[in-house]
């Protein structure tokens, strides 16, 4: 009987510890450029997301209610934020929020929200993972893209080699791009991946597959190439979603570069870590990103090539000529 109490208390323990790691009543504070007015705004909808997102963890709900919170497009946010709930769970790590309020070309971003991530169907294990949040708003502070971040250190390594304001300003756009193209693997959102290629785009995709060594046993790797346009690439990543209940998608040591010839044309490097449910590798993507229009930029080119490529073989913006520009 003392045993069997016992047992009974520790796992009572165990689930308390358990649920003292998800936070209640999470509350905001900012800084920065915004008004009075904006960063109440701010502050609010960012406490209703937060306390929404720590709720429906708790409770183990299979979709976050957004109804409540002011949006820049209500639909939109819905669908993209459950897109991701339906693939991976997360709660905040912290009950009280303190972080500056950075202005954007389109209005405000806040960064520094700790997010713990537990893949579905898993428990709190070496598969999850902490990120950080990052949440943009509108001139007048409604909500307009949630999405996280990996690499910080390095996002503000970037930051810190900006040229001047305007320089700095831009590197901040084109990440804040690069972040939601990412979240959009993450997500399977298929229609914003689409959309974000140009129809002439070029693709070069590159799998990591075994060989296996004459008269031995032992694999090495080797890695198979393929070039495809826009449609093709589409078609390819329609079946990966499909076939794939869990993908997770990071980028690190990210890189940006004005195009030596070309105005509002950028070339990023990342270092990019993809994992799915049967397949993963390690790799340097590089993407040409067409900036001419701000509010809806286009990727003309995306490659990827193996993490042990040489520095000096990697492909950058002189290896692409682009005839109609």
């Amino acid at each position: 009987m003392k045993r069997l109490f016992y047992q009974a208390s520790l796992l009572g323990v165990c689930c308390f510890l358990l649920i003292a790691n998800v936070r209640a009543d999470i509350r905001v504070s900012i800084t920065g450029s915004a008004d009075a007015a904006v960063r109440a705004e701010i502050e609010k909808n960012t406490s209703l997301l937060l306390n929404e997102i720590n709720n429906a963890y708790q409770q183990h709900r299979n979709s976050l209610n957004v109804k409540r919170m002011d949006c820049a497009d209500m639909e939109r946010f819905d669908k993209r934020i459950n897109l991701l709930w339906k693939n991976v769970h997360f709660y905040p790590m912290d009950n009280m929020i303190s972080t500056p309020c950075l202005q954007t070309a389109q209005g405000y971003q806040i960064r520094n929200i700790r997010l713990m991530f537990v893949p579905q169907d898993t428990v709190i294990d070496s598969k999850s993972a902490l990120k950080e949040g990052v949440i943009n708003f509108t001139m007048e502070g409604k909500i307009d893209h949630f999405t996280f971040a990996d690499d910080t250190i390095q996002g503000s390594m970037m930051f810190a080699k900006a040229k001047d304001v305007v320089d700095l300003t831009r590197k901040m756009q084109i990440l804040d791009f690069v972040e939601h193209f990412r979240y959009a693997y993450t997500i399977k959102d298929i229609d914003y991946i689409e959309q974000t290629f140009s129809e002439d785009a070029l693709i070069i995709t590159g799998t990591i597959i075994a060989k296996y060594k004459e008269a031995t046993v032992v694999p090495a790797e080797g890695v198979s190439y393929r070039k495809q346009d826009k449609t093709a690439y589409i078609n390819n990543l329609r079946r990966i979603f499909y076939n794939n209940k869990y993908i997770d998608v990071k980028f690190e040591e990210i890189e940006i570069k004005k195009h030596p010839n070309l105005d509002r044309f950028y070339g990023v490097w990342v270092k990019q870590t993809w994992t799915t449910d049967h397949y993963g590798d390690i790799g340097y993507v590089f993407m040409l990103w067409d900036f001419r229009n701000e509010e809806h930029p286009v990727i003309h080119v995306r490659t990827w090539q193996p993490a042990n490529v040489k520095e000096e073989d990697l492909f950058g913006p002189a290896d692409f000529k682009l005839v109609k520009y």
